[in-house]
């Protein structure tokens, strides 16, 4: 489900694989977001976020990070983009039929 989530939502860190709890995922060079925080970049984990809900709802699954934290984010040094790096902090819920907001 990881895959297709990062599919709609791109800044969620690329994983190559996943075996015995250990996560092999891209390599980014940069720094945590919380050393580098600035509204911009606040405003920017707030629409990965957003992103993340809105593909649970066209999906009608709950499949949502429970670590959600400033250190669980990096800005790129070259690029400047934010990518959410804890990909081990998404569970499954089950969810009301409802989906509405």
């Amino acid at each position: 489900m990881y895959q297709k989530l990062r599919e709609h939502e791109p800044r969620c860190v690329e994983v190559y694989k996943y075996e015995n709890r250990n996560v092999h995922m891209k390599y980014i060079d940069g720094v945590l977001l919380r050393d580098k925080l600035s509204l911009e970049a606040y405003l920017t984990v707030c629409d990965i976020l957003q992103n993340i809900g809105e593909f649970c709802k066209i999906n009608k699954i709950g499949f949502f990070n429970h670590d959600i934290k400033l250190k669980n984010f990096m800005i790129e040094n070259h690029t400047n983009k934010i990518y959410m790096i804890d990909v081990d902090g998404f569970k499954f819920h089950k969810m009301k039929e409802n989906f509405t907001i």
